[in-house]
């Protein structure tokens, strides 16, 4: 997700355009909603990343 990586010690989706090292999109199933603070999410078992949360989609948009 951006220039950082991460270790998903879980099942994802993702979606890549020609090269499998750009995701142009990742799902992940959270059993925790993340903590938002500052432009950054705190995930359980992630880390901490820049992005924001969509409450009326229930989707996370990463940067």
């Amino acid at each position: 997700m951006g220039e950082q990586e991460f270790l998903l010690q879980q099942p994802v989706i993702a979606l890549n355009d020609e090269n499998i090292f750009h995701c142009e999109h990742v799902q992940i199933l959270l059993d925790e909603k993340p903590i938002v603070e500052d432009g950054q999410l705190t995930i359980a078992d992630i880390g901490v990343v820049k992005g924001r949360i969509d409450e009326s989609k229930l989707t996370l948009w990463l940067e």
